[in-house]
């Protein structure tokens, strides 16, 4: 079995989402990275994520981050040179330490320009996550093999230290990046993925909406990438 996939995935929880990266691309939101064993702090940072993972393998992974997916060329991926793969670390390693010297020093506002761009790209091999529906669960992060896009912004908005104790809400701050996307034109669109069958009609219907102005044989084509869940788990 091949390890990668022709493409890389992203998975998103609800239809309205997926149409939404259609019309106007992938939306880099900020995310909450916790965990990293300091006491003081956390950190979040503007992304869009990835998985390079064939579809043989998506299982576990749309039922944590929902089953509606879209599948993208790595010609396209490899055309973006914001888009690379992240660094995963063990928390029994010296760069696990690193890390957490690094997040004593955004909290002083004494981070370097190196020190930022190590934690954009930092990922622990495993730890605690929040699903799709908010609840909070152990995850292999390593399996996913994730790619990761972080968007060109000031260093006081790459990067947002957060107390330990304070609330996040990833929408109040992501209203920043909305003018940051990463368009996607529809030959670059591998894969479209649904939970079932129910959902085509309305996907189809939303396909010819938004590429109204593309040939009807191109639309016919993006149509026709179109799969469920089901049928990749009993196809592939």
């Amino acid at each position: 079995m091949k390890i990668s996939s022709n493409s890389l995935f992203h998975f998103t929880s609800h239809i309205n989402f997926l149409e939404d990266i259609l019309k106007k691309g992938f939306w880099p939101r900020y995310c909450k990275e916790y965990g990293w064993g300091n006491k003081f702090i956390d950190f979040a940072v503007p992304m869009v994520c990835f998985c390079d993972i064939p579809l043989s393998m998506i299982k576990d992974h749309t039922k944590f981050y929902g089953g509606y997916g879209i599948g993208v060329s790595r010609k396209w991926i490899y055309s973006h040179k914001s888009i690379t793969p992240v660094q995963y670390i063990a928390t029994s390693s010296f760069e696990f330490q690193y890390i957490n010297r690094l997040l004593t020093h955004l909290k002083n506002a004494t981070i370097t320009d190196s020190g930022i761009n190590k934690l954009l790209l930092a990922k622990k091999v495993s730890g605690k996550a929040i699903d799709k529906n908010g609840n909070i669960s152990s995850k292999k992060f390593y399996d996913e093999r994730e790619w990761r896009h972080v968007p060109s912004l000031s260093k006081d908005k790459i990067i947002i230290p957060l107390n330990k104790k304070e609330q996040f809400n990833p929408d109040e701050y992501s209203v920043i990046t909305n003018t940051h996307r990463l368009v996607l034109d529809i030959d670059s669109i591998q894969y479209l993925i649904i939970p079932d069958e129910s959902k085509r009609a309305k996907l189809i219907e939303s396909l010819r909406n938004i590429y109204a102005d593309q040939t009807k044989e191109k639309i016919s084509i993006i149509i026709s990438k179109i799969l469920t869940i089901k049928q990749i788990l009993n196809d592939f």
